[in-house]
């Protein structure tokens, strides 16, 4: 028998939603992209047990009650608070915070790394010599990218990161230099930490592309 998947099943919905309303457009009325949105994210927790994405599709519900009954309070003064109030029961419910630890032994001819973390807090140390790109991906979670060990052999070297609701870690060596111009970020941070010492001449330049939303980036040298 096979397992049912809830995403699966939230994509099935808003595409019968999306096709429902290109013939009967009076059902947006009733059931907008808030209360998809909501469903979404219940749906969500529910197949990931995440509390936090639970509180967050209450908080897109109780903007659909506000606009569909046109009750009387401040919408997103609630939908602010629930978030406050999921991050903290989040929070309490996790103690101790699981770590998913992968260490990964790059051979010489890898070029290309990938370093994922999806809910959950996840280390990965690259040893490869031959990198030209390094991929990290975190939603909703804690990804360090250890690069210490490693080395680029191109011209143009690159991190490229995709972070969402998540902080990203990156630590370098002393004597590479990481150029942040290219990255995006909406509502995140970046910051560059220095190990005590004097640095060595940069010898490496890297760019650190990508984009950043709700989170941070910490470089690490």
């Amino acid at each position: 028998m096979r397992r049912f998947n809830a995403g699966v099943f939230t994509l099935l919905i808003i595409a019968a939603y999306f096709i429902a309303t290109a013939f009967i457009p009076d059902l947006y009325l009733a059931f907008n992209y808030k209360l998809i949105l909501a469903l979404l994210f219940v749906l969500l927790s529910w197949q990931s047990k995440g509390k936090f994405l639970f509180f967050l599709g209450m908080a897109f519900l109780s903007t659909y009650i506000h606009d569909l009954f046109r009750l009387d309070y401040s919408e997103w003064t609630l939908f602010v608070g629930i978030l406050i109030l999921g991050i903290a029961v989040d929070r309490l419910s996790k103690p101790s915070y699981k770590k998913k630890f992968s260490y990964k032994v790059s051979k010489e001819h890898e070029r290309e790394i990938f370093a994922k973390s999806l809910f959950s807090e996840s280390v990965q140390v690259v040893t490869s010599q031959n990198l030209e790109t390094v991929y990290a991906n975190a939603d909703f979670g804690r990804l360090t990218l250890d690069l210490c060990q490693a080395q680029f052999m191109t011209d143009r070297p690159q991190i490229v990161v995709q972070a969402n609701f998540s902080q990203v870690i990156i630590r370098v060596p002393k004597d590479w230099q990481v150029d942040t111009h290219g990255l995006h970020t909406s509502l995140a941070g970046v910051k560059s930490y220095d190990s005590l010492g004097e640095r060595e001449l940069s010898s490496t330049t890297v760019s650190l592309t990508g984009s950043v939303s709700f989170g941070q980036v910490t470089v690490k040298h």
